[in-house]
């Protein structure tokens, strides 16, 4: 896809659409804020395979610890694994780097700070960065 920069906000600033399935939102969202976790591909798609089904899931489950605890069991994980080319020995490294790169805790629980905060019925999601340039 091609997307074209739109600038209808003023000097400075820029705005450009980007068309996706939800899907896509969520391995896009990892791909723009890879500064802040520096992971690599292999990682950034497993972990928006987690994203989106956690999503799903907090659409029917509103606790979000018990969300939280249900998005890694053996079931789950299973799942995510059989839409990879993933081994069970490489998913697990897979897991593994994120535990170590901080994303996800000792306990599998997903770093707030990597979840964007969408409603049920997202129709679009806005990701702002502030770029202070110093002189």
């Amino acid at each position: 896809r091609k997307f074209k920069i739109i600038n209808k906000m003023g000097k400075n600033q820029s705005v450009t659409p980007i068309p996706c399935s939800l899907e896509e939102f969520f391995h896009y969202w990892l791909v723009f804020t890879k500064p802040f976790h520096k992971l690599g591909t292999r990682e950034i798609e497993i972990l928006s395979m987690f994203l989106l089904k956690r999503f799903e899931l907090s659409k029917i489950i509103k606790e979000d610890s018990l969300v939280d605890k249900y998005l890694f069991s053996s079931d789950v994980r299973e799942e995510i694994r059989s839409k990879t080319e993933f081994n069970k020995n490489h998913f697990h490294l897979i897991l593994t780097n994120l535990r170590k790169s901080g994303i996800l805790s000792s306990d599998n629980i997903i770093n707030k700070r990597f979840i964007p905060d969408i409603s049920e019925d997202i129709t679009s999601f806005n990701l702002l960065y502030q770029f202070t340039i110093e002189k």
